[in-house]
């Protein structure tokens, strides 16, 4: 059954407090009608701590405020991962010309107001991004859903893989040494089936001449699992070699077909992000993998959650060498979750 998602929720951001409550009064129909709901800030300062706090379909900013104005206060919020993408409309009584509102554009801001605002006009923008909002939420209840549906089928098939494999195993005995693989399978990990560390620098290197002769970017990204050890000591090889396997699933899971996915280390993986836009566009894969990797493993008996770090590297901003790529994205791992959208 999918969840009933919260009340929306409109921040108001405006150093007078006459001025956001006039705002608020605007919308005062919709909240009665509790469409969503408006919460108040009178600082930048204030804005931030809301915003960490709580989620928002979209802010009204007041530009001009002491200490931290409109557009410091956006720039905050946007160099949050998880906050990205928030709209903000930018509300001010006075810039009133190109030069303020191409400034807000380029904050990211979604729009910009004057002072005194028409009210069915800030009604309806309102109403938009709400109504935004609510369809992501129920995007994201379905993808949760069917993501169950799936991982339960996903494991019953791996652990009747995982059976048969165990017999066959047994029948082959020392013989397996002797067992000539094809030649294709030289290219991938031999448990995952995603590609190898040397098939990733091959890559890595076209990647580097394609995007020097056509003045396009790409990223590397580093996915490592925290404490290997720990599911194999608890649950037993098998269960670990599951999570593995469903680690590069849910990568493939996150990232186009055209990307490719290696397993350079035990505990390790390797994503290249062919022709992207541009840091933004790289961090918003992050945030898909962190959220994919970060959610339960179903076992048959429990659930269990990993740690892992990520990390990033853009060509040609840190290195023009796949090696210096690879090591620049492996020096700056964080700690995932930290990458975990709502």
């Amino acid at each position: 059954m999918t969840p009933v998602a919260p009340a929306s929720k409109v921040l108001i951001v405006n150093d007078d407090i006459h001025s956001a409550i006039a705002l608020r009064s605007v919308l005062s129909e919709a909240i009665d009608r509790k469409e969503y709901e408006v919460v108040l800030a009178y600082s930048g300062e204030d804005a931030l701590r809301q915003v960490m706090r709580q989620e928002f379909a979209v802010i009204l900013l007041d530009v001009k405020m002491p200490i931290m104005d409109g557009f410091e206060t956006a720039d905050a919020i946007h160099s949050n991962p998880r906050l990205a993408s928030l709209p903000i409309i930018f509300v001010t009584a006075y810039f009133d010309d190109d030069f303020h509102r191409l400034q807000g554009y380029q904050k990211g801001a979604a729009d910009y107001i004057f002072m005194p605002v028409n009210p069915k006009i800030l009604q309806t923008k309102i109403s938009i991004f709400v109504e935004m909002a609510r369809q992501k939420q129920t995007l994201q209840n379905q993808k949760e859903e069917l993501y169950q549906i799936n991982n339960k089928l996903r494991i019953q098939r791996l652990t009747s893989l995982a059976n048969q494999v165990s017999l066959l195993a047994d029948e082959a005995g020392n013989q397996n040494e002797a067992v000539q693989l094809p030649e294709t399978s030289a290219q991938k990990d031999s448990l995952t089936g995603v590609l190898n560390r040397p098939m990733m620098y091959e890559h890595l290197e076209y990647a580097v001449g394609y995007a020097t002769r056509y003045h396009e970017q790409f990223a590397l990204v580093i996915l490592e699992i925290d404490d290997l050890d720990a599911p194999e000591a608890t649950f037993g090889m098998p269960v670990a070699d599951f999570v593995l396997i469903e680690i590069a699933n849910r990568i493939s899971f996150s990232v186009r077909l055209a990307d490719p996915i290696a397993r350079i280390e035990d505990n390790q993986f390797a994503i290249l992000l062919k022709s992207i836009a541009g840091l933004r566009e790289a961090v918003q894969v992050m945030e898909k993998l962190a959220s994919e990797i970060s959610k339960p493993y179903l076992l048959e008996k429990g659930t269990m959650e990993i740690d892992f770090q990520i990390g990033l590297a853009m060509y040609p901003q840190d290195g023009v060498r796949p090696c210096d790529i690879m090591d620049t994205a492996k020096s700056s791992l964080y700690p995932g979750k930290q990458f975990v959208t709502a």
